[in-house]
């Protein structure tokens, strides 16, 4: 049976995981000299502290690094070294997870520039009183892509930065009713992608407030019903206009052993800019998952007024499906579906997933271009455990994306093929071929393009 407190805690705290990078040699080394520190006194810390540190070095190859079409493109050789630092930490006060990489590349043939890159996220969960009230904190740095409508190369990704904080509080009114209240303090910063013009580099930094109360009741030790409330406001950092934000919702929720289902439904208000401009629209978050022994499912589908600056979901996990070039109020609708099939042949893993996303920005008088889209995608992945030492993966993916006020629709297909060598307990190395390939209609706006990249990469676990 699930515990009571988790089904209500879940109404108002979903999860949200995100990895990162960025493009600063002064953050490089300033990160790679934390891991080193950090790994020397990770012995002397007290019972319960994990650390992970592991060292890479890899190299790969590109028929076609600058994306370019038939007859145009350049070849480029990559080598690169790297480290990975993670640290964690659970105890009834605090759940502590980091994970960091830093990463050095050089091109031979400078079709690219050498560059430095961060990955990382820490996640801090401080529990003040117990059951009571906590403190989050979270940091994410992450390199996305900048201009969706270009093709995805590393010139064309740009460094964001982001930190959020802020307290939950839980007052159990009886024994089956809680009044659940938090605060959210988010910080966004980003730079410019190498390939964007001084024109073209229109990033703004920006900060979001956020409180919501929510109201849940226990009908079982498995099930619960809530009502809430939430603002926020988000502020640039230049003379655009903040946005408001209003959502009221209902939702009721079960947690089984065998999978779980959330449903939240309500309605948005947004308002922005001197005129005032004010927006309404239903607002709906469905979740399930399902564990049918070898067969897993999960759907999700989401209707929301959100705004650009922190990502089209409002959240921090599909940063690299927003543009941040824009500041606007977007409605967005989205379908996800994810299943898994555990026994397609001994040691086999098969996984598929579709994902269906529209994005409408409003006060379209406002944006230096239309940005309305669809996009569609379904991916496959078979992963295959030859031996204790040895396996394989092999992956495919078909997206299409219509930029409706344009009239031009992309369409991208991937496959891949990686081979994992445990050589050592602690040494393991990559084999990795990729074909990647991009059509665009119409075929004036020479978007099209194809290419291959093979590579390897060892990497040696120090602990």
């Amino acid at each position: 049976m699930a515990d009571t407190n988790s089904v209500t805690h879940s109404l108002t705290h979903p999860v949200i995981h995100t990895t990162a990078n960025t493009g600063h040699k002064r953050s490089f080394l300033l990160t790679v000299s934390f891991a080193f520190f950090t790994t020397l006194a990770a012995p002397m810390l007290s019972y319960g502290w994990d650390y992970r540190l592991s060292f890479n070095a890899g190299i790969e190859y590109d028929d076609n690094a600058n994306a370019a079409p038939k007859n145009l493109e350049q070849d480029e050789l990559e080598t690169s070294i790297g480290a990975n630092f993670g640290l964690a930490h659970s105890s009834k006060a605090l759940a502590l997870d980091m994970n960091y990489s830093g990463a050095y590349s050089d091109y031979k043939n400078d079709v690219l520039q050498t560059a430095n890159q961060i990955t990382g996220a820490t996640d801090i969960l401080w529990t003040i009183i117990d059951e009571a009230l906590t403190w989050n904190f979270n940091h994410n740095i992450t390199e996305a892509l900048a201009n969706s409508s270009a093709a995805d190369t590393r010139d064309n990704q740009e460094t964001r930065n982001i930190f959020s904080t802020g307290p939950e509080f839980n007052a159990r009114l009886t024994k089956v009713d809680d009044l659940i209240l938090s605060v959210e303090y988010i910080v966004l910063r980003q730079d410019d992608a190498e390939n964007e013009t001084p024109t073209q580099q229109t990033n703004i930094d920006s900060e979001r407030t956020s409180a919501s109360a929510v109201w849940a009741h226990s009908l079982s030790n498995v099930s619960a019903f809530s009502i809430g409330y939430s603002a926020a406001e988000t502020r640039f950092d230049n003379d655009s206009d903040d946005a408001e934000f209003q959502r009221l919702f209902a939702g009721y929720n079960v947690r089984l052993a065998i999978g779980q289902y959330d449903i939240r439904l309500g309605a948005n208000r947004s308002e922005r800019g001197s005129g005032n401009d004010s927006f309404e629209g239903p607002y709906a978050d469905i979740s399930f998952e399902r564990d049918f022994g070898e067969h897993t499912l999960g759907i999700n589908v989401t209707h929301e007024l959100t705004d650009s600056s922190i990502g089209i979901d409002n959240s921090l996990e599909r940063l690299s499906d927003s543009n941040f070039d824009e500041v606007s109020i977007v409605e967005r609708s989205s379908l996800a579906i994810d299943y898994g099939y555990r026994s397609l042949c001994r040691g086999c893993m098969l996984e598929i997933s579709y994902l269906f996303d529209r994005e409408d920005f409003k006060q379209e008088r406002l944006l230096t271009q239309s940005t309305d889209n669809n996009q569609n995608r379904l991916t496959a992945s078979l992963s295959y455990q030859v031996n204790s030492t040895l396996s394989t993966t092999a992956r495919a993916s078909y997206g299409q994306t219509n930029f409706i006020g344009s009239d031009r629709e992309d369409k991208d297909t991937q496959f891949g093929v990686n081979v994992i060598w445990q050589a050592q307990d602690q040494l393991s190395l990559i084999f990795s071929s990729n074909y990647r390939e991009r059509e665009v209609d119409p075929s004036n706006l020479n978007g099209n393009y194809d290419g291959i990249t093979t590579g390897v990469r060892a990497t040696y676990t120090v602990n």
